[in-house]
């Protein structure tokens, strides 16, 4: 939204929305992501529920959503963290919800195969695109290049973007670990869904991960390139599937939208 041209294309939906709440039978203007916000607030028929990600909560998108993060009636966050940065402290701390029966453990050769990666290697799984600094590929790459000064086997640090979501078990199973080297989250569905497969998790302690963490064996959070380093070797030498899958179930689709449905009703008149 920074340049003129998109601030235009950005304002040029809030009369498409004004039209739509005329002429619809709605209850409750649902805002799912911070930038949305503005459009549920000119408007005084309906209450307003917000859901907020992460990367609305910072930058330029960041200061529109805290200018309008007083018009909702019930806002939602991903974690502690965004809450403080919102600094609302009546939001609800919902993380975002995963598919437990798409995401699930598979055999890891059968994946493997599945997705043409070498059976006899390891592979660490770094699901963005590189060119997505947010995520600081460039990290990831020096922790993978640290470790595996100490492993004769080679390990390849997989990147991943454009994919089928129907596609990512696969890859997601055909890993040994993954990575996520992010410099700011919310809830990243990634780790949960890795989790959800039995995949071991290793991260940076941003969002909700290190609670989400808690309990997972093998896996590990690290504030350094050393200390993720430091996880990732003891990932890769155990050469375990986490406990993940058990930990992650608060967080299915069915338990997440009971909560949103518990909230709408905190709401209407």
């Amino acid at each position: 939204m920074a340049s003129q041209r998109g601030i235009r294309e950005y304002l040029q939906y809030l009369p498409k929305v004004q039209k739509a709440v005329r002429g619809g039978d709605y209850d409750i203007l649902h805002a799912n992501y911070g930038l949305t916000i503005p459009f549920a607030a000119m408007q005084f028929q309906h209450p307003v529920v917000a859901t907020l990600w992460g990367s609305d909560v910072i930058g330029l998108d960041g200061l529109v959503t805290r200018l309008f993060s007083r018009r909702p009636d019930a806002i939602t966050v991903r974690s502690t963290e965004m809450r403080e940065l919102l600094g609302r402290e009546d939001a609800y701390i919902i993380p975002s919800g995963i598919d437990m029966d798409l995401f699930q453990p598979l055999d890891q050769t059968a994946a493997r195969q599945h997705v043409q990666w070498d059976l006899n290697d390891l592979h660490v799984l770094f699901p963005y695109s590189p060119d997505y600094k947010r995520k600081n590929y460039s990290l990831a790459e020096k922790v993978v290049e640290q470790v595996q000064e100490e492993f004769d086997r080679t390990i390849h640090l997989q990147t991943i973007s454009g994919v089928d979501h129907s596609e990512m078990p696969n890859y997601m199973n055909a890993s040994d670990a993954l990575l996520l080297t992010s410099s700011h989250e919310g809830s990243p569905n990634t780790v949960k869904e890795a989790m959800a497969c039995n995949v071991p998790v290793v991260s940076t302690d941003v969002g909700d991960v290190r609670s989400r963490l808690e309990g997972v064996t093998p896996s590990g959070v690290g504030s350094t390139k050393t200390e993720l380093a430091k996880q990732l070797h003891s990932v890769l030498r155990s050469q375990e599937r986490s406990n993940g899958r058990e930990k992650v179930v608060e967080v299915s689709w069915d338990h997440i939208g009971d909560q949103i449905i518990d909230i709408y009703r905190t709401v209407l008149p």
